[in-house]
């Protein structure tokens, strides 16, 4: 699949259940055959934010992957959020991958940005 928008935008009109990008297919192919399987439609992040003009909806996190996320852009380790939430760090490692996949994020900086951006890090 290429990145154009303007392609990616017929193909969803026409009834695409699903566009990955040749470069992200790796991560995000299990994911798209997943939520193709059970009639949900998926688009690779950085694909959906050129079709969004550039702009990422914060409500494709669930409310634990925004507290996972606040967490990590607070400074704390994934053993920490994971003893902060009760949860195991395999767990914490697992919300942290979803969280890179939904945004189209590579690095701890930008999720920090992000989480300033949208006010993530207010009580």
């Amino acid at each position: 699949m290429n990145d154009d928008p303007a392609f990616a935008r017929r193909v969803l009109d026409n009834g695409a259940k699903g566009l990955v990008l040749k470069e992200m297919a790796d991560s995000d192919l299990p994911a798209a055959v997943r939520d193709a399987s059970h009639g949900r439609r998926y688009v690779s992040p950085m694909l959906a934010a050129k079709l969004d003009g550039g702009k990422v909806d914060k409500d494709k996190l669930t409310p634990r992957e925004r507290e996972v996320l606040r967490l990590i852009a607070l400074g704390h380790t994934s053993v920490e959020v994971a003893l902060k939430l009760g949860l195991s760090p395999r767990t914490i490692e697992t919300h942290r991958a979803r969280i890179h996949r939904k945004l189209g994020l590579e690095t701890r900086a930008e999720l920090v940005r992000y989480a300033l951006q949208h006010k993530l890090l207010q009580l």
